[in-house]
């Protein structure tokens, strides 16, 4: 996926800024709140900042037929994943399927190998160790031993999803660190990334404050970051 210049330099400035001032922004700014649920949370590597790659997985339903699900039913993880590109993030929506490991250490050497990001996903992952000693950053609402072969089928490449109670479509700024994951559209990234520093500024003034003894309530008054 081609990512345009402008857009990939101003991804890089959200890395010095908290998650947390970005959420804060784009409440600023009467957007919508990208941040995921709380339970897709860092379980791997450090911090990510990348773009979205979307991939749409459900559980294996009962009377599931390959013959009749037609080709897409069985993209696999491994293509999507040697298909990644640098700075992606690949973002597995599951329906929340937290009990399988949809994702391990040898998807992240390849994916490391071609340049990613990192993962999101609301299902779980599986060499949670390896990962780490990898540094691949891995975000997921847990870890599990089974694996999704056999329990995941694959509905959709590159197409907008919902992971973490967040819409994802292609292309989205991903952003995650120990706080959590936030998505951001790109053509709202700039303001978002405006606001976001203003915010950071401001708060890094208002904790000087509070250093030199001035009470919250004071403080709220005259940074009004409320």
């Amino acid at each position: 996926m081609a990512i345009e210049d402008d857009t990939e330099g101003l991804l890089e400035e959200f890395a010095r800024l908290p998650l947390s001032c970005v959420v804060d922004a784009m409440h600023r700014l009467g957007l919508p709140c990208g941040a995921m649920d709380p339970s897709i949370r860092r379980l791997s590597g450090l911090r990510i900042l990348g773009r979205a790659r979307t991939l749409g997985r459900i559980p294996r339903p009962k009377n599931f037929c390959p013959d009749q699900a037609g080709a897409l039913c069985e993209a696999h993880l491994d293509a999507v994943v040697d298909s990644l590109h640098a700075g992606d993030v690949l973002v597995i929506a599951t329906q929340g399927s937290s009990h399988v490991g949809t994702f391990g250490d040898n998807l992240a050497l390849r994916s490391m190998a071609l340049g990613a990001a990192g993962v999101v996903t609301d299902g779980a992952i599986r060499d949670s160790v390896e990962l780490d000693a990898l540094g691949f950053g891995a975000f997921a609402a847990g870890g599990s031993l089974i694996p999704s072969e056999g329990n995941l089928i694959s509905v959709s490449v590159d197409e907008p999803v919902v992971c973490g109670g967040v819409s994802v479509q292609p292309g989205d700024f991903v952003l995650g660190d120990v706080d959590g994951v936030v998505v951001i559209r790109p053509e709202l990234a700039r303001n978002v990334w405006m606001r976001a520093v203003e915010i950071c500024d401001a708060e890094q003034e208002l904790q000087e404050t509070l250093r030199q003894g001035l009470s919250l309530s004071d403080a709220g008054r005259r940074f009004r970051l409320r």
